[in-house]
């Protein structure tokens, strides 16, 4: 089950591109590890969305990374589960757009 909140929350910052703090229920834990954890984040001012880990490291120190991301939190969820890309997957892809473009 997802959390809405997290005690990493301090660290989030603001949009990177409003400047516009993230609310308490803009936030969501998509994943936590040991050391790590995913969250989403959507601006309720301007409606963007980032993708960030915060990651703990040793003596409390914490780094955040994020990714701006039109990807909304269920995209995110499918992609996880979703099962691996072989290269049976890649060609067939390619039979089918080059098919596309002979038309």
């Amino acid at each position: 089950m997802r959390q809405k909140r997290t005690a990493h929350q301090p660290h989030l910052g603001h949009c990177p591109l409003c400047g516009y703090g993230y609310e308490d229920d803009a936030i969501e834990v998509l994943r936590r590890g040991a050391f790590t954890t995913i969250l989403h984040a959507e601006c309720s001012q301007c409606q963007s969305a980032a993708i960030l880990a915060v990651i703990s490291g040793m003596m409390g120190m914490v780094t955040t990374l994020g990714m701006l991301t039109d990807m909304s939190r269920s995209d995110i969820t499918r992609f996880w589960t979703a099962g691996e890309i072989t290269a049976d997957d890649v060609l067939n892809a390619h039979v089918m757009l080059e098919s596309k473009m002979e038309r």
